[in-house]
């Protein structure tokens, strides 16, 4: 559903943004309130792109790398043209239902051993319970090496050189298809003294990780940090992933469901 009047709003916050006109109203709550208040995909997508932009509700400047001024200018081009973004969903069967299924048995016998039998079969439900709990996991496992063969490869983040140089289309051939189909639209051209540009304060850019440490301390303290962190939450989730196995099985044998945003272009 395109949501024209949405559009066009939105489409005016993108260009007072990078006129600097934002300076008054902090940017994210004025996009926020139009994809709140509209059902249309594409408004709701780009807002929550958006947010790489600017997340801190206070009103500032724009302050953008070249490559995100392009996004942007990319961001214009969808809202002033007929193109959609569809929430494709796509529900599939395997063998690794059945197998779940069987897990799930062999689970429930294991559960109901520790619970209803005699001293001598708790050995065998735990076992049961445990084996339950792994045969979930590797399921698991098994789905998503299955569904990362058939991902693109993984672009690189908001701004950057690379891949996101056509973001959100797949290819330069797309941009320039929907930009016959939109009269009068132009691209803005960065603006030099935007290049370098930080209105945070001192303190805003060590809280935000903006200044990192010395290279010997990310050496002496992020390994250990890590290794204990998993050490300390191990435990947990693992009693945890035992006692909520069996909802996690039936979960495993309903059909599989992919959910994938595409963009679609008017023809």
């Amino acid at each position: 559903m395109i949501d024209r009047d949405a559009r066009n709003r939105l489409l005016g916050v993108i260009e007072d943004y990078m006129d600097d006109k934002c300076v008054e109203d902090p940017f994210e709550s004025q996009v926020g309130e139009i994809a709140y208040a509209s059902r249309d995909e594409t408004v709701g997508q780009i807002v929550g792109w958006l947010e790489n932009f600017s997340d801190d509700c206070l009103p500032r400047r724009i302050c953008v790398t070249r490559h995100g001024w392009q996004l942007l200018n990319r961001f214009r081009l969808l809202l002033a043209s007929d193109a959609e973004f569809e929430n494709v969903v796509e529900r599939r069967r395997s063998v690794r239902q059945v197998l779940a299924a069987c897990v799930l048995i062999v689970s429930v016998i294991g559960w109901c051993c520790v619970c209803f039998a005699n001293d001598g079969m708790h050995l065998f439900g735990w076992s049961a319970v445990l084996s339950g709990a792994a045969g979930s996991f590797l399921l698991f496992r098994w789905r998503d090496v299955a569904w990362a063969k058939h991902e693109p490869e993984p672009r690189k983040p908001l701004g950057e050189p690379g891949d996101y140089e056509t973001f959100p289309f797949d290819s330069l051939g797309e941009i320039l298809s929907l930009r016959r189909t939109v009269a009068g639209f132009a691209c803005r051209k960065y603006r030099k003294e935007i290049a370098g540009r930080d209105d945070r304060s001192l303190w805003e850019r060590i809280v935000n990780s903006d200044m990192p440490l010395p290279r010997w301390c990310e050496r002496v303290f992020a390994f250990p940090a890590a290794v204990l962190s998993r050490v300390l939450m191990l435990p947990f989730m693992s009693i945890a992933y035992v006692l909520i196995s069996p909802f996690l099985l039936i979960h495993q044998m309903l059909p599989e469901t992919r959910r994938e945003t595409v963009l679609r272009l008017p023809r």
